[in-house]
């Protein structure tokens, strides 16, 4: 994997780009290191050679200024090397030379602070040369605390009051937090001092809201404003306030709403278990005294659930908010309402995750089917998609992902920019490509990868444009592939639809079948539901419901109208009743061809078989997972999986069904002798069905597979016996 990525960033010209800048750092620290050397040297009373290498410093910064190339940090050299210049040179006698030097830094930097050093002579040619180049500003600014530019040139809070500027016209910036900031022009002579005071108007206020408890947090129009941290106690205003409410300062907190504008404002505050409070503010500026506005103390309302968490399987380890909380089922008292992390899991069966929003609702009731988890890579493009475009779509697929039913999500963390292109680009070698899934599912602990690419929807789509995902499971080859086009990025969660679509969910009408007998009581059951405790042949239909069912027709519009209904028949004379669920149903994915996504298939097929409780949900999902790797080309890893059942006898459910997949399997290993009496038993049974529908007969396939068999081999001939 790490060779691949030099490749593509190779390929990228990223690498030069990344060597090529520490010419410029190493230059710097040269400049920097030569300076020191002339500060020794000046120390040392050895004034020429100071010099002598202050001055190719001098040169080399001058020329950067001249060119744009000085940065704050390169000025900030700038000015200490002309100050130790004109300091040398005038011990030398060079006054005409120290003049220059200080002219030169004075004009960079008029209130330059002179230190280097503390003779009074040299101190005093330094001031009467910045005295001849300059006047004076003497400014009064309300706030005090405001931020004050010169001519673009930040002088931040901390400035002197009165500072010296060059000769000319200045334009002063004074801002604050809070108020309308102001300019003003300055005219200044030499020698002269201007007076300049500047009020600022405040256009917001600052709100403090005390509250309980402790870790309230507090949004003002939808946004976070903060979070009840300090007591009142913390702070002599904030303890009066309080102590005149009748609240202990040290039982109540402060939440700093800071620079509200005028005008109505929705707060609302909020605390894991509890209510949520929410109110309109509206703010009022006082343009006098700009003092603060105190909200009087509002406590919250403590409320708890009783929590119930089911899992499918059972027996798996609940943990909420990271910490191990029980087994399933559990039932949790007392437990706080709000937002909660849950993570379900069962060793070597999978896991559930989700972010729970329990309301004030008790009980409030989570079933968790465990699910296999899948590694979100993230999105590549073409050409023609715009940087944009892309990472519009990215922050709304990597919400998406975690919204998926059947899969957990996690998301890359990878620093590789160009990952995704691994999995698109047609030049790298597809060992690199499985290498790469198998190493990235064994560092996130995911069974399968996911990967998308941007794309044009095409000049009639307008702006529409195409997501193509592909799937990528370790340990086995290739790649199912997704595509779906999207209008808008709100439409994210369309394009994982295809991955996300239910595996099995056929409907009650689908899985029920009568017919109006003549001489029946009622509808009549023509074929069995799958489940071996569920309506047999023969059986006659009462009810879906509470809804009479007297003929088959009212039976139909009975069943296509109800989710998961309750089946009431009559069996041998005894009345009974049978639970429809479409996620039991026993069906069967035969074949869909070529491009049909048998790798979602076999990723969810596992899961139900590992998180199967009863052997009507084993049977599907086993014969599920062996179509699967039939499909997939793996027919020794689908005889394993069959092989899940045991040996299977005719007057078992889908008897028929294990026989021929198991025949099939034996025939692409070429074991043909132990595929044909399979295929001649259940080539015997008109009835039998692979989809469980009555859709797809088994008879006529396994009768077409033996016409397509080589005739057995003789027998052996046998000897006669010698008389």
């Amino acid at each position: 994997m790490r060779r691949l990525l030099f490749a593509l960033l190779a390929v990228a010209g990223l690498l030069p780009l990344a060597l090529g800048g520490q010419v410029v750092v190493q230059e710097i620290g040269a400049l920097q290191e030569t300076f020191s050397k002339a500060q020794d040297s000046y120390h040392a009373f050895k004034f020429p050679q100071a010099l002598q290498l202050l001055n190719p410093l001098d040169d080399t910064l001058t020329k950067w200024e001249q060119t744009g190339r000085l940065q704050p940090s390169d000025e900030t050299l700038l000015e200490r090397v002309l100050e130790l210049k004109g300091v040398c040179a005038y011990n030398l006698g060079q006054l005409d030379d120290a003049k220059q030097d200080f002219t030169r830094l004075i004009q960079l930097r008029p209130e330059y602070p002179f230190t280097v050093t503390r003779s009074p002579k040299i101190q005093k040619f330094f001031e009467d040369v910045r005295t001849s180049l300059t006047g004076t500003l003497a400014l009064s600014v309300d706030p005090e605390d405001s931020v004050v530019t010169v001519d673009g040139r930040q002088l931040g809070t901390d400035y002197p009051r009165s500072f010296p500027v060059l000769k000319g016209l200045h334009v002063l910036r004074v801002t604050h937090p809070g108020y309308t900031p102001q300019e003003q022009e300055v005219n200044v002579e030499i020698g002269t001092t201007v007076p300049v005071n500047i009020r600022l108007v405040p256009n917001a206020r600052s709100i403090y809201f005390f509250v309980q408890p402790q870790g309230t947090e507090l949004l003002i129009d939808g946004k976070p404003a903060g979070r009840a941290d300090k007591a009142a106690s913390a702070q002599r205003d904030w303890a009066q306030f309080a102590s005149e409410n009748k609240v202990d300062p040290g039982s109540v907190y402060v939440i700093p709403a800071l620079y509200l504008p005028p005008g109505e404002h929705k707060v609302t505050l909020s605390h894991q278990c509890y209510l949520t409070r929410d109110f309109v503010m509206t703010v009022t500026l006082d343009k006098v005294r700009n003092s603060v506005g105190f909200i009087r103390p509002i406590s919250l309302e403590q409320r708890s659930v009783n929590l119930e968490i089911a899992s499918h399987p059972t027996g798996a380890q609940v943990t909420l908010d990271g910490q191990q909380v029980g087994i399933t089922p559990l039932s949790l008292q007392n437990f706080c309402i709000g937002e909660h992390d849950l993570l379900v899991q069962k060793a070597g069966v999978g896991e559930y995750r989700a972010k729970l929003d329990i309301p004030d609702q008790s009980p409030f009731k989570v079933t968790a089917v465990l699910r296999p988890t899948l590694l979100w890579i993230g999105l590549t493009r073409v050409q023609d998609v715009t940087p944009d475009q892309i990472q519009g779509l990215q922050g709304k697929m990597n919400e998406a992902v975690g919204t998926m039913k059947l899969f957990n999500a996690v998301l890359s963390k990878e620093k590789n920019p160009m990952l995704p292109d691994t999995f698109f680009v047609p030049g790298v070698d597809p060992q690199e490509v499985s290498a790469t899934v198998r190493e990235l599912c064994e560092k996130y602990k995911c069974q399968g990868l996911l990967v998308g690419k941007l794309a044009p929807a095409g000049s009639s789509q307008g702006a529409a444009v195409r997501v193509t995902l592909r799937l990528f499971v370790p340990g086995i080859p290739g790649y199912d592939e997704f595509s779906r086009v999207l209008g808008s990025h709100e439409e994210a969660a369309a394009a994982l639809e295809p991955v996300d679509r239910p595996l099995i969910h056929p409907s009650a009408e689908e899985v029920v079948s009568v017919a109006d007998l003549p001489g029946a009581a009622g509808p009549t059951f023509v074929r069995g539901v799958g489940d071996p405790s569920g309506p047999s042949p023969g059986d006659v239909l009462l009810g879906v419901d509470t809804t009479l069912t007297p003929t088959a027709a009212a039976a139909s519009k009975a069943l296509a109208g109800g989710q998961n209904p309750t089946i009431r028949y009559l069996h041998k004379g005894q009345e009974r009743t049978w639970h429809f669920r479409a996620d039991q149903a026993f069906v069967v994915q035969v074949y869909g061809g070529s491009s049909f996504p048998y790798r979602r298939l076999w990723l969810l097929s596992r899961q139900a078989v590992l998180g199967a409780e009863s052997t009507f949900e084993k049977r599907p999902a086993v014969l599920n997972l062996a179509c699967a790797d039939l499909n997939l080309g793996r027919p020794d890893q689908a005889l394993k999986d069959l092989d899940i059942l045991g040996a299977q006898s005719s007057g078992e459910p889908a008897w028929a069904a294990w026989s021929y997949l198991r025949a099939v399997a034996l025939i692409q290993l070429n074991r043909v002798e132990e595929a044909r009496p399979l295929l001649l038993s259940v080539a015997g049974d008109p009835s039998a069905s692979l989809d469980g529908l009555g859709d797809i007969l088994i008879q006529p396939l396994a009768t077409d597979l033996l016409q397509q068999l080589p005739p057995p081999p003789p027998p052996l001939p046998v000897p006669k016996p010698e008389h």
